[in-house]
């Protein structure tokens, strides 16, 4: 972590072509780098690929950032507070069945650092100030939501054989959680909500880090990573992609039946208007999807 910090990719990018040519090596300590710190390669390369697994933390950055990329460890150990908005995904926690059938326990799987809290299975808070849950105020402060999301999903999940069906329900399932304004509001008015409940967030934890599970309102940025971060833990491989527009999206594989060989067909997951619709990587509907200009 310490070269990452002492910024080894940005050394390693600022040499010459004909000198990285004549070292592949440099390519593929870039390429172990990347794979290794999959924060820093989002925001290097705007793309997860469906082969990149989120580990136990995972961050992106919501926002111009200037100058090097803001490693988490050292805005944690500094206490800084960054002018951009900082999305968490925190595995941390894990739900874990108690004695009791109608209640659920989030129990830490840091065995250094374990605690347990309380909640009731049959729902999910709708606010923050009806969470039981302690906040590390001006530091980031552990996700209890997430895997309860993941908990919840996972029986519905279970009992679908079809892969597509589980992308639709997932889809579907993010949309709920995020669904934020009413539908009848114009653009303007939805924006505006999603900005003061960003903003509303963030005073009461006392930082810009918000942990994913936190969110209850989202636009393509913020479905596109709650899908991600859920999908990895549901055995759904999917990718998490920034497009030039700063438009956020996942595409999934699924095998194309119209061909009599292993044909995998690429599509972009819609989260935002027909929510679960799988458009065809490529298409006129993906690309007005991803804003992407033919």
């Amino acid at each position: 972590m310490s070269f990452l910090q002492n910024k080894l990719i940005a050394v390693l990018k600022s040499l010459p072509d004909t000198i990285k040519s004549r070292a592949p090596l440099i390519t593929k300590i870039l390429s172990l780098t990347y794979n290794l710190h999959l924060p820093l390669k989002f925001f290097e390369m705007n793309r997860l690929d469906m082969t990149d697994k989120i580990g136990n933390k995972f961050y992106i950055v919501s926002g111009p950032v200037r100058g090097y990329f803001p490693f988490l460890e050292i805005l944690e150990a500094e206490k800084y507070s960054t002018t951009y908005t900082i999305y968490i995904v925190d595995y941390t926690y894990e739900i874990v069945k108690t004695t009791d059938q109608e209640s659920l326990r989030s129990e830490s799987l840091s065995s250094s650092n374990r605690s347990s809290r309380t909640s009731r299975s049959s729902g999910l808070s709708d606010s923050l100030c009806q969470s039981p849950f302690d906040i590390n105020y001006g530091m980031l402060s552990p996700d209890h939501f997430l895997p309860k999301y993941i908990y919840h999903i996972s029986k519905y999940l279970a009992t679908e054989d079809s892969i597509q069906n589980k992308i639709k329900i997932l889809a579907e399932y993010v949309d709920t959680l995020l669904c934020g304004p009413k539908a009848e509001y114009t653009i303007a008015q939805k924006i505006h909500r999603f900005k003061l409940h960003i903003e509303s967030l963030k005073t009461k934890l006392g930082t810009n880090m918000i942990p994913i599970g936190f969110l209850r309102i989202g636009f393509h940025c913020e479905r596109a990573l709650l899908f991600k971060a859920i999908a990895d833990k549901s055995c759904i491989p999917t990718s998490l992609v920034k497009g030039r527009s700063k438009l956020y999206w996942n595409e999934v594989a699924l095998f194309d039946s119209k061909c009599n060989d292993d044909t995998l067909t690429f599509y972009v997951v819609d989260l935002m208007d027909n929510v679960g619709k799988l458009l065809k990587v490529g298409s006129r509907d993906a690309n007005q999807y991803c804003n992407i200009k033919a």
